[in-house]
């Protein structure tokens, strides 16, 4: 896990999304030639430097390989642009829904469980990055527990009932 983020011109992080095992980081950097975001990993992670004229060359001789990268690529803007409706038009617990659920699917494209995922990132990590206060993601967490819609034990979360899960997410 890694998380991506800017830093204001008052030192403020504001963290922009989470990449995964599998993902692609740095993509950015592509238009202006140069990185404007700032990745720190949350967890031991390996990571595999490809010099961009390299993938591009070889991504020209094979089409599956351009595939991924514009499918990639289209799939992070999809994500940037629900990421920005999810801030404007949900509330806390529907953020925080939306965000669980998100991982879970990401995990399962990515072949692996869709009923539990680890959280590599802090309670304040997820607050920045849904526009919500610690305290306020802890309380929701709680409230997610209570109504036995998901189990916490530390980083990992168990989805109990993703249906009721989704209902609270819209």
């Amino acid at each position: 896990s890694v998380k991506n983020s800017m830093i204001d011109e008052e030192g403020r992080e504001q963290i922009l999304s989470f990449s995964l095992q599998g993902d692609m980081i740095g993509l950015e950097g592509l238009f202006l030639n140069k990185h404007i975001t700032e990745s720190k990993a949350l967890e031991t992670t390996f990571v595999c430097g490809i010099p961009l004229a390299q993938y591009l060359n070889s991504a020209s001789q094979n089409s599956k390989l351009y595939q991924r990268l514009l499918n990639y690529m289209s799939g992070r803007i999809i994500e940037e642009e629900e990421h920005s409706l999810m801030l404007g038009t949900k509330n806390s617990d529907q953020r925080l829904a939306s965000f669980l659920l998100s991982l879970v699917k990401r995990n399962s494209n990515n072949g692996f469980s869709d009923e539990e995922i680890t959280l590599h990132m802090s309670r304040r990590d997820i607050g920045n990055y849904l526009s919500a206060a610690v305290e306020t993601v802890s309380r929701i967490f709680t409230r997610l527990q209570d109504q036995k819609l998901i189990e916490v034990h530390g980083k990992y979360v168990r989805i109990i009932d993703i249906d009721g899960l989704k209902k609270v997410a819209f």
